[in-house]
């Protein structure tokens, strides 16, 4: 901003969501007493943080998106035996473009399941929100069977 102070606006468009940007103190006060809708906050006094969703990276991590884009992924297996059943835990950390870093743990075992949906138990967590610094909502999703994870991903994308 060559060093003027700079105010963040915000602009509700009907049946959109707000859309913010910064602004020169000039320009922000030219824009605000006639732009309906727009209101300014000082830069240095606002702290708030723009948000994204979970979703997003999930829909990644399942081939769903072209953004953001998987730079790379690690996995950790396990596998033990509980009462009588053998247990494996899958646990994938992936490291996106941006360097935010989403954990995704698989646990199943071999128990026999009729349900055309096994349980098992899937896992998402934020472990980095990368350089950008933003806010993942929510920064953990637990689901109890592959089915469900893929019905929430299908209605929170589209």
């Amino acid at each position: 901003m060559n060093g003027k102070r700079g105010y963040k606006t915000a602009l509700q468009h009907p049946g959109q969501g707000p859309a913010f940007g910064y602004v020169d103190v000039s320009q922000a006060s030219r824009l605000l007493p006639t732009t309906p809708g727009l209101f300014a906050v000082p830069r240095d006094c606002n702290k708030s943080r723009v948000m994204q969703r979970l979703s997003t990276y999930i829909a990644a991590i399942h081939n769903q998106a072209s953004q953001p884009t998987i730079s790379h992924s690690t996995v950790e297996k396990s596998t033990w035996d509980d009462q009588g059943f053998v247990v494996t835990k899958e646990v994938t950390d992936y490291h996106f473009s941006n360097s935010v870093v989403i954990r995704r743990t698989v646990e199943k075992d071999n128990f026999p399941d009729e349900m055309a949906c096994a349980e098992c138990w899937i896992t998402y967590e934020v472990i980095s929100t990368g350089l950008a610094g933003s806010d993942i909502t929510p920064a953990r999703k637990v689901f109890e069977n592959a089915c469900r994870e893929s019905f929430w991903l299908a209605y929170h994308t589209n």
